[in-house]
């Protein structure tokens, strides 16, 4: 995980190449005979008609070199981190959603869920102190009191069915806050179903060397000052988050719940 956290500087702006008020593009195209040829000749296929037309008329800011460096970029986030194993063969949530995790298992995996969880908001309140812009410090306090438990706020929700507290799209702008909508309280929830009580979970000192580190770089690098690099760390993150472990996290914990006769709050 900590290897996608280190693109650093080379994510400006994820997927787009920014030069001014201009946005470079990837995008495969079909006709334009003419761009394609001047495409081929320069090493600049995959980009679109409309950036190709700058470099070709010279645009200010668009250059061939430019365009080339561009294409390697894009090429090496497709190719070193869309493809890294933890974001496309992840081997621990691969054997997790299988469910033949054991009582000792699980009760280490929530504890260590249960101290990221906390030690995530540290992280996530000084990526809000350290936003470049109002637009981006808004953006990371959506996901800093979301995971609070304010709930967002939109017309189309999907609710747990007990609490009513779950929406997974919207704004927390004007949001209710419940404290069983916090992500530490639901963990704590799984953790009183197996045995576990708040003085078990979420503390510093219950993190394993490996759960301290990884929290540790989101610090450094997730909440950096410098915005490329908390950019980049920003998309590894997430792409990693959209890869679907959490889905296989929650089929590991209904194969567990039936093979033990009980009744998890997921």
């Amino acid at each position: 995980m900590l290897w996608l956290l280190n693109l650093r500087r080379q994510v400006v702006y994820i997927m787009t190449f920014v030069y001014g008020s201009d946005v470079w593009e990837i995008k495969l195209h079909s006709g334009h005979t003419k761009l394609n040829d001047f495409a081929s000749k320069n090493q600049l296929q995959g980009i679109t008609p409309r950036t190709l037309e700058f470099i070709a008329n010279a645009k200010p800011g668009y250059t061939i070199e430019k365009g080339q460096q561009f294409i390697h970029f894009h090429n090496r986030i497709a190719n070193q981190l869309l493809k890294h194993s933890v974001i496309n063969d992840n081997k621990f949530t691969a054997w997790f959603s299988c469910g033949e995790i054991n009582h000792k298992q699980l009760e280490s995996f929530l504890v260590q869920f249960s101290v990221f969880s906390n030690l995530f908001i540290i992280a996530q309140l000084l990526k809000t102190i350290n936003a470049n812009s109002l637009e981006a410090m808004r953006a990371s306090k959506e996901i800093l009191v979301n995971e609070l438990g304010v709930v967002f706020r939109s017309e189309k929700q999907q609710h747990d069915d007990q609490t009513g507290l779950v929406s997974t799209e919207g704004t927390v702008d004007g949001g209710v806050f419940h404290f069983k909508a916090a992500h530490f309280e639901w963990l704590l929830q799984l953790g009183s179903c197996i045995g576990l009580d708040f003085t078990d979970m979420g503390k510093r000192r219950h993190g394993s060397e490996s759960t301290l580190f990884f929290c540790d770089e989101l610090n450094r690098l997730y909440a950096n000052e410098d915005y490329t690099i908390s950019q980049a760390s920003s998309y590894a993150v997430e792409n990693w988050a959209a890869a679907g472990f959490w889905k296989q996290l929650i089929n590991g914990l209904k194969i567990y719940q039936q093979q033990n006769d009980l009744k998890l709050p997921i």
